[in-house]
């Protein structure tokens, strides 16, 4: 969304991604009253901006509440004060309290992350640790997650005492609860000498973050790219167009159509670094609103391979209005389509490779297929992919590895999705659809199939291929 469009995101953990769709989906459920004055306002507001034209029947209802409710549009909403506050919080990915993950177990909450740089890890407190107590609070024996953290949680600048069990121990902790941010763009280096860089949400510093990672990155002369995209729910609209400038320059980014239905593009940021590289963006059904503007502005392009799920589908976008009472709608103003004009409302952009996380690890798919990018003259060991017009090449000593073997079934499995090509000392060799399909053959850099066998060597009931590393 645009900045001060915007909408609520996916968390961090991957558990929580479809209920936070399913939170935006349903209208708030503030019980506050707005003043009559207010109503009027917002009826003003709505009235004068939303993307569509808006009844009688909705601009006379009684309260705000029940006015955006008769609205029936899942992406617009009026925010309380605090509403608002906690909203653009988890945009930013920035929370307050001591910066544990946790869940309940029936000895008492089981700390299962402690957050860098937080306050609780400051303070000694480890991941695995029982808590038991908090401000002599029990904690043993609740069954609600939300009022322990309603324990944990406070003010900023107090302090929450608390009592651990480890490994057999008491131990008193006196923990200062403040503000915690958690970047919202992380990433490592993958085998291969693969930049992985994941996008949690698109927030205000996120852009910022992003070329910074993308500068460290081509510092460690990486040889590829994997943007992940998976559970990202959204945010700015301006910080995808701010980091699409790393992949397309300043080309438009994105088609919009205002509510008099009159369309225009807007361009991307430009940058000095654009990502020559090849690369892979991991998407899935949980993927929405700003990752889409991202995806369809780079896949329009093609500046890159599409691994993982359809997305999610949002092409509207939001902007916040304050009402004088420091309150806020939430509307849609905008509808959204790929720079090419592609629809993305309720279709999504989808992959070039089908990969979904319930069936397969996404991300290992695209390791395998960027694990080699300098090759011997000499290619056994070695596979060739050519998929979506690009090639890729495939360490065959790592796809046979315990670690990526599902994963590499799973891609000679796709075998009508791409053409693929054996490594020989002299170059490349086409495999034939069989050949993909008898997995078995792939254990080998190499092989030979003896077409002709002596009936006394090998019967009707033995293996009819004899495999031969050459």
């Amino acid at each position: 969304m645009k900045k001060n469009f915007s909408r609520k995101i996916i968390k961090f953990k991957k558990l929580l991604a479809i209920l936070i769709i399913a939170l935006f989906l349903i209208p708030s459920n503030t019980n506050a009253l707005a003043l009559p004055n207010i109503l009027e306002e917002a009826k003003e507001v709505l009235n004068n901006n939303y993307v569509n034209p808006v009844s009688d029947y909705v601009l006379n209802a009684e309260d705000i509440n029940e006015m955006m409710r008769r609205l029936n549009d899942p992406y617009s909403d009026y925010f309380t004060k605090e509403d608002y506050s906690e909203f653009l919080n988890r945009i930013n990915n920035t929370f307050y309290g001591i910066g544990i993950e946790i869940d309940i177990v029936p000895e008492g909450v089981r700390v299962f992350k402690v957050i860098d740089h937080s306050p609780a890890l400051e303070a000694g407190i480890m991941s695995e640790d029982i808590i038991t107590q908090v401000d002599n609070i029990n904690l043993v024996g609740m069954t609600s997650s939300e009022e322990v953290i309603g324990h944990i949680k406070g003010a900023v600048g107090s302090y929450a005492n608390i009592v651990v069990q480890r490994a057999g121990k008491v131990l008193n902790f006196n923990v200062q609860r403040r503000e915690i941010r958690i970047p919202t763009v992380k990433s490592n280096i993958l085998p291969g000498k693969v930049a992985y860089i994941s996008i949690l949400s698109f927030g205000e510093e996120t852009a910022e973050l992003f070329s910074a990672e993308v500068f460290k990155m081509e510092a460690m002369q990486v040889d590829s790219y994997i943007i992940d995209l998976r559970d990202n729910g959204g945010g700015y609209m301006y910080t995808a167009l701010d980091i699409a400038g790393h992949f397309i320059g300043s080309l438009p980014a994105i088609t919009i159509e205002d509510r008099i239905l009159e369309k225009y593009r807007v361009k991307a940021i430009a940058h000095e670094k654009i990502i020559e590289k090849p690369v892979i963006f991991l998407i899935n059904q949980n993927s929405a609103s700003a990752s889409e503007i991202l995806a369809a502005a780079v896949k329009d392009y093609d500046k890159a391979t599409f691994i993982g799920a359809t997305t999610y589908g949002k092409g509207v976008a939001q902007q916040m209005f304050s009402l004088s009472d420091d309150s806020y709608l939430k509307m849609t103003v905008e509808r959204f389509y790929s720079p090419y004009g592609k629809t993305i409302h309720k279709q999504g952009v989808s992959p070039d490779f089908q990969a979904r996380d319930e069936d397969i690890d996404s991300l290992k798919v695209a390791n395998l297929l960027l694990s080699s990018r300098s090759l011997p003259k000499d290619k056994r060991g070695y596979m060739r992919i050519d998929m979506d017009g690009k090639e890729f090449y495939v360490d065959l000593k790592m796809a046979r590895s315990e670690e990526y073997w599902k994963e590499y079934n799973y891609i000679l499995s796709q075998n009508l999705s791409y053409n693929a090509y054996r490594g020989t000392n002299l170059g490349w060799e086409s495999i034939s659809k069989a050949d993909i399909s008898n997995k078995m053959l792939q254990r080998f850099s190499n092989y030979k199939v003896l077409d002709d066998l002596k009936k006394d060597i090998v019967t009707d009931k033995h293996l009819k291929l004899i495999l031969r590393e050459l």
